[in-house]
């Protein structure tokens, strides 16, 4: 992350990819807040970036969560979700 610009540089090669059968983020599109949803039990690390890169929020989660996200300006959100394991799995949204 490079502070000046607060601009984040994503380096998503070589990582494994959780099964997005087990994770869902909804609605899409969404005004206020989006539910994320995955495997009952575990804990994942949520990023979310604007189109631009610039991170938006990096929190932990459950695996059954709604996120506040109506403070956003409207447009694509990126969606980064880690678990323990540091598999990922990627999901665009857009915000109303």
């Amino acid at each position: 992350m490079n502070d000046t610009y607060n601009t984040c540089y994503l380096d998503w090669v070589n990582v494994a990819e959780i099964d997005t059968q087990t994770l869902e983020v909804y609605p899409n599109p969404a005004k206020d807040r989006i539910t994320i949803s995955g495997e009952p039990g575990k804990q994942y690390e949520l990023h979310m970036y604007n189109a631009e890169r610039h991170l938006l929020l990096k929190q932990d989660i459950e695996s059954h969560e709604t996120v506040d996200i109506s403070h956003f300006n409207p447009g694509v959100i990126l969606i980064r979700i880690l678990d323990k394991d540091n598999n990922a799995s990627s999901f665009k949204i857009l915000k109303l």
